[in-house]
């Protein structure tokens, strides 16, 4: 890895689900999930398969088959843009009892 190119490693499993946990720490600290759910499994991967309990990844259920770790990270990242835009139009009044 160079000084002039941080990134041109590619990341690889650990450092997804690292992604994945990160993204639900913004979600948490916005406020916009409470961490009701089994918010200790971001994301696991073994094989070709994605668990999550956290993200629909596009399909739903807590089990995803994929192909590429880098759709994995794009399908998360909108998944959280959305929801953080969501809030911004809608504020869940629920997160505002939770503040007080």
């Amino acid at each position: 890895m160079s000084w002039n190119y941080p990134t041109e490693r590619i990341p690889d499993e650990r450092d997804t689900e690292s992604y994945f946990h990160a993204l639900w720490d913004v979600l948490l600290g916005l406020g916009i999930q409470d961490g009701h759910c089994k918010m200790y499994d971001p994301l696991t991967i073994h094989g070709d398969m994605a668990d999550t309990y956290v993200f629909d990844l596009k399909d739903g259920g807590r089990h995803h088959p994929f192909t590429s770790l880098k759709q994995l990270r794009k399908d998360a990242l909108e998944e959280v843009v959305e929801a953080i835009k969501q809030e911004m139009k809608e504020p869940n009044p629920y997160n505002e009892v939770l503040a007080i």
